[in-house]
């Protein structure tokens, strides 16, 4: 099975590392990840990425921010 995750908060990303560590012997494949839009942040009004999408690039799903 084919599965696009949504989420975005701190907390998505703990189901988020299970469904990655049990793909193979659940057989399912992890194809996308939706999240909200990078938001501004900090006194230099920084593009700043939610949680998820954060864990998402440096676990190299695709990660989709409409």
């Amino acid at each position: 099975m084919r599965l696009i995750y949504l989420g975005s908060s701190e907390g998505s990303i703990y189901p988020l590392e299970y469904l990655i560590k049990n793909q193979k012997t659940h057989g399912h494949e992890i194809i996308a990840i939706v999240t909200q839009a990078a938001k501004l942040a900090g006194r230099g009004r920084q593009s700043e990425d939610t949680p998820l999408a954060s864990f998402a690039k440096k676990a190299g799903i695709l990660t989709l921010q409409p």
